[in-house]
């Protein structure tokens, strides 16, 4: 039987590599038992969002610098620190199981070291006295964006924002109204060992309570899409806009399977054939006829004009840190202008093609919402229910995640 810390450390050197790590956890978990499956799940995500607070004490507690140590023994660290402070692991046990991870007497000599030295003197952590250092080190968040939730939020809506997006998220499940309704899909997980509730105001959608539907029969059988009600949101706002409307960024499908469901006409395509092939995969599970073909958006490969294009652009991902947190670690400045750029690109050469372009990201940074359509002429948002999901500025949308507990997203209607 595999060791489950054994996956987790491999996992995050993968991470680290710069895969994405719920593509690592699918695939390394099918090795697991069920039973081991959350402990490396939350070991592994769970490191990744505090990394700036565990590699702080590692520092703290070491006479090396950090990036002289290697990342097999920094990472081994950083997954004993965390089972310690956020786990409920014995310390023995989280010490003694870290250092049999390693190979060489030194690497094992170091990490029982740090380890038995953070139980026996602990680290004195900023406290928010130093605000910056207290975000940057103690709440775990990119310096360049504790400065800038620092400048727009103050310090008490920064230490929230770290706190949210540092947190496990809530896992949204929109039912297909074309297989099953809400009620018959709530007995059918109950009785999986699932329990949901209802969206608050939000229709057709569960809130995970306990369980995973991701292994269960309602799944495969297509009575529900895993996806986060401010993606929800997007589906919605495009079915108010248009009957029929082109996706051209759509894998792996959620909103174009989602407009589908609502009744529109959709065409999907993506740039990727691996990703659209998975997006016609969720088509037909899902029950739906969906015409698709693989293109890049930079040079349509279509005649006319659509009633509606929805770009969901590439981005950054900043809006769903707390599902993909090694996104933080990633993202600067300098790559949100690139990505700007990029979507800027992307959007001037779809104009000729669309009478209308929802622009939806799933980030809230400046360069990748305001900054891209600050010059393009912008028709109002419809209203939809429930209004107060949306904070808007001008004839803009940002879904108002801290109250409703979703992802971090942008909308607007390109004319």
């Amino acid at each position: 039987m595999k060791n489950p810390r054994y996956i987790a450390l491999s996992a995050l050197l993968q991470v680290e590599r710069g895969a994405n790590s719920s593509q690592v956890l699918d695939r390394e978990l099918k090795s697991l038992p069920h039973k081991d499956r959350g402990f490396v799940t939350e070991l592994v995500l769970g490191v990744l969002r505090w990394r700036g607070r565990l590699d702080y004490a590692i520092a703290y507690l070491s006479d090396r610098r950090l990036e002289k140590i290697e990342p097999e023994v920094k990472n081994a660290l950083r997954m004993g620190l965390y089972q310690i402070e956020r786990m409920r692991v014995p310390s023995y046990a989280a010490v003694k199981e870290t250092v049999n991870l390693l190979k060489t007497p030194w690497k094992r000599s170091f990490a029982n070291a740090i380890l038995r030295g953070f139980l026996r003197e602990g680290v004195k952590y900023p406290e928010r006295t130093e605000p910056l250092m207290y975000l940057t080190h103690t709440l775990s968040t990119p310096e360049w964006k504790a400065l800038r939730w620092l400048d727009e939020l103050g310090l008490d809506g920064a230490e929230k924002m770290a706190l949210y997006f540092n947190s496990p998220p809530p896992l949204y499940l929109r039912v297909n109204r074309r297989k099953t309704s809400a009620e018959v899909l709530v007995k059918a997980l109950e009785r999986e060992g699932i329990l949901t509730e209802p969206c608050r105001e939000i229709p057709l959608c569960l809130k995970v309570k306990k369980g995973n539907p991701k292994n269960s029969k309602a799944l495969r059988k297509g009575f529900f899409y895993i996806q986060d009600i401010a993606s929800q949101m997007a589906g919605f706002l495009a079915a108010k806009l248009a009957s029929k409307v082109w996706d051209p960024c759509s894998a792996p499908g959620g909103k174009s399977s989602h407009l589908a469901e609502l009744g529109a006409e959709v065409l999907a395509s993506d740039i990727s054939f691996p990703r659209m092939r998975l997006a016609l995969k969720n088509f037909r599970r899902l029950g739906l006829r969906i015409r698709v073909f693989v293109g890049d958006g930079e040079k349509p490969p279509v005649r006319g004009k659509f009633p509606l294009i929805l770009l969901d652009a590439p981005c950054s991902s900043m809006g769903i840190i707390h599902r993909a947190p090694e996104v933080k670690w990633r993202i600067n400045p300098q790559k949100l202008q690139s990505l700007k750029e990029k979507q800027r690109k992307l959007l001037e050469r779809l104009l000729p093609f669309g009478e209308r372009i929802l622009y939806v990201v799933c980030t809230q940074e400046r360069e990748e919402t305001l900054s891209v359509v600050e010059d393009l002429t912008l028709a109002e948002p419809p209203k939809i229910s429930p209004e107060n999901f949306f904070l808007r500025r001008g004839k803009t949308l940002f879904s108002n995640a801290l109250d409703f507990s979703s992802d971090a997203m942008f909308y607007t209607v390109v004319l």
